[in-house]
């Protein structure tokens, strides 16, 4: 295993994680000691990032999606008329740069999609109140495996913020985290190759495919060919 890996996974202190960071690119987390300066936060982005990984268990996947999440900040950063630090789209800056970063290290093309997936959507369904429809989607897009590192990544993310932030977001993360368990359970988070649709029927066009996959996602029952057939033919008709 890669030297750097081992010592992340074996971090046990906020030093120890400081030094994993300066051995992947000790200018750019030297770069992020940038004052969050808003209610969800108390520490500056490269201490919250310590502070990400330390509250997520001895996983590889997990806590080297931990320490890249929010390297994107610096570069996202902009400052409003009050003063506080907003940081839009990091999630999306973040990943960019973890691609790069990534390709250095001796893991498995899976194992960077993951963490890549991790990065990039560890900002969704922060604040808003969890619909089941939504948890399907996260399922699907990322599999059951990684949609439970998913909310554990969240809920490290929330631990090392302020309390303010644990108090706003820590129910709608336990009733996510729920949903992600029975839906795993029912098996009720369908991907593409799950609809229940034959090569004959010849429905390969990716918005067609995006519409039967949402209305499965708000509705399991209607992952039957009939109906499915029949919201294409639907949308075909009225595009």
């Amino acid at each position: 295993m890669d030297k750097r890996c081992a010592s992340l996974i074996a971090a046990t202190s906020y030093n120890d994680v400081i030094q994993v960071m300066n051995s992947i690119d000790k200018e750019l987390y030297n770069s992020l000691n940038i004052e969050q300066n808003n209610a969800f936060h108390k520490y500056d982005v490269r201490s919250h990032i310590a502070y990400t990984v330390l509250n997520t268990e001895a996983d590889l996947e997990l806590r080297m999606a931990a320490v890249l999440h929010d390297i994107g900040k610096r570069d996202a950063l902009t400052t409003d008329e009050n003063g506080k630090n907003h940081f839009y789209g990091h999630e999306d800056i973040s990943e960019k740069l973890a691609v790069d970063i990534l390709a250095g290290f001796d893991i498995t093309d899976e194992e960077k999609r993951n963490i890549l997936s991790l990065v990039k959507y560890h900002d969704y369904y922060n604040r808003e109140t969890p619909k089941i429809s939504r948890v399907r989607e996260i399922v699907s897009l990322l599999g059951g495996s990684t949609a439970k590192k998913w909310i554990k990544l969240k809920f490290a993310d929330m631990m090392a913020q302020s309390d303010h932030s644990i108090q706003v977001k820590s129910k709608n993360l336990q009733l996510t985290s729920k949903m992600i368990d029975d839906v795993i359970k029912d098996s009720t988070a369908i991907r593409r190759e799950d609809l229940d649709i034959r090569p004959e029927d010849g429905i390969d066009n990716e918005d067609i495919i995006q519409i039967l996959l949402k209305s499965c996602w708000g509705n399991p029952k209607t992952n039957k060919r009939e109906s499915l057939l029949s919201i294409a033919k639907n949308y075909s008709k009225h595009k």
